[in-house]
């Protein structure tokens, strides 16, 4: 009984310490070929978004919604294009940056020009990812 039991004790923990492998973040994320952001783009992000939007960001909800540190190598495929399609739906509807934001810091509101620009690259990359 008791060589059973450890066997299926070492046969789990072998199992368990398996899935620890060490994967290159290529394989993981296959989009990362793919992604991409022109400068342009990235001056946009910067300028309005980046000061919620990153891992140490002090807005605990606007970097659950959307963190760019990990848009091109933590999060998969499916996840960048959903966040991708967001992207481009809350521009267009304006509810990004929101306007209690904007009331303190007017000069990271999008212009038309730059929410248009945001619009298609979201839409472009997310369409590229999803071939």
């Amino acid at each position: 009984m008791k060589k059973i039991l450890i066997l299926n004790v070492l046969v789990f923990g072998a199992l368990f310490f398996m899935n620890f492998n060490n994967v290159p973040e290529s394989k993981m994320n296959p989009q990362n070929d793919k992604y991409e952001v022109p400068e342009d783009i990235q001056a946009i992000i910067d300028k309005s978004c980046k000061g919620c939007h990153v891992t140490d960001s002090k807005n605990m909800k606007g970097k659950a919604k959307l963190n760019w540190d990990k848009m091109k190598n933590v999060y998969k495929t499916p996840k960048v294009i959903g966040k991708l399609m967001d992207i481009e739906e809350t521009v267009k509807e304006n509810k990004m940056p929101p306007k209690k934001f904007l009331s303190k810091y007017p000069d990271k509101n999008l212009s038309t020009k730059n929410k248009e620009k945001l619009q298609k690259w979201a839409k472009d990359m997310a369409t590229k990812l999803a071939e």
